[in-house]
């Protein structure tokens, strides 16, 4: 290593810039091949995740793969230098403990990645949720999964999260029940109500792939809540939901407007949350 400092004529720093120039332009070679082959060698393994069985793991192989070819090249280039492999090796430990130390949150990210293409709590085209976030799996890649919301966003989420976090996979039932509840303002003519609600619902061009249920739930605070529940298959979920909002919504306050709703609430099930609510205020 010392060789590379010396100068084999010190008296003019031309023959300095000659010297360095000799030595430097094989391992600059050598890292410009392993970034450019790293980059090909990705794009040919993500060509390939359209067909593959397990499209996640081919994302994460793509991710890791030019990493690991531009540090295979790194060292190649370090050696020409004339450093030998014992001291890369020494060096390279070195820096991946204090490395390791100082990106403790990225490797966690990595380790929950590994961990995801082994468990296999969802694959790529998936519909899951995490935290407040919902999304079609597009991506698992070295650190992060990439998620596609309905309303075409795109979310990034850490590995370690998905791991960590109580995550909730849509796809792996082959339907889902979806829950409308109406409250109705008592006094009112409950009986005409509830049937009018159910000639509604029947008569509607729904993607119900079985008989809806229509009936009162409960009896709370003055008000009579109608439920409405079905039974749809996952891509239809979102749009089967609003649809029966809006159908209660509006045929409601058609047939008598004291029967309007004042809120609608759309209820996820699977969560236990509300994922969403339709109001409309009854007509003078």
């Amino acid at each position: 290593m010392s060789e590379l400092f010396k100068l084999n004529s010190p008296e003019t720093t031309v023959d300095f810039i000659i010297t360095w120039a000799e030595k430097l332009w094989i391992p600059i070679l050598e890292i410009l091949a392993g970034v450019i082959i790293g980059k090909m060698l990705k794009k040919i393994i993500l060509k390939g995740v359209s067909k593959a069985p397990d499209p996640g793991l081919l994302t994460f192989m793509a991710s890791a793969s030019d990493i690991i070819v531009l540090a295979f090249f790194s060292i190649i280039a370090v050696e020409s230098l004339g450093v030998k492999l014992t001291s890369i090796v020494t060096l390279v430990s070195a820096l991946g403990l204090g490395i390791s130390l100082a990106l403790k949150e990225n490797m966690s990210n990595v380790a929950g990645g590994m961990q995801i293409l082994i468990t296999k709590p969802f694959s790529i085209g998936d519909f899951i949720s995490i935290s407040e976030h919902k999304g079609t799996v597009s991506a698992i890649e070295l650190m992060f999964t990439t998620l596609t919301t309905r309303h075409n966003k795109v979310v990034i989420v850490p590995n370690s999260l998905l791991v960590t976090d109580i995550l909730i996979n849509y796809s792996r039932m082959p339907d889902r029940k979806v829950t409308v509840q109406v409250p109705i303002a008592i006094p009112n003519d409950l009986s005409l109500i509830l049937e009018s609600s159910k000639k509604i619902i029947h008569e509607a061009d729904l993607r119900l792939i079985d008989d809806p249920t229509v009936c009162y739930e409960e009896f709370v605070q003055g008000y009579a809540v109608l439920m409405v529940e079905g039974t749809v298959r996952p891509e239809d979920y979102e749009e089967t939901k609003h649809q029966i909002a809006t159908l209660i919504a509006s045929k409601l306050n058609a047939f008598n407007p004291s029967t309007s709703p004042s809120k609608i609430e759309i209820v996820d099930e699977d969560d236990n949350q509300t994922s969403g609510s339709l109001k409309n205020q009854a007509s003078d």
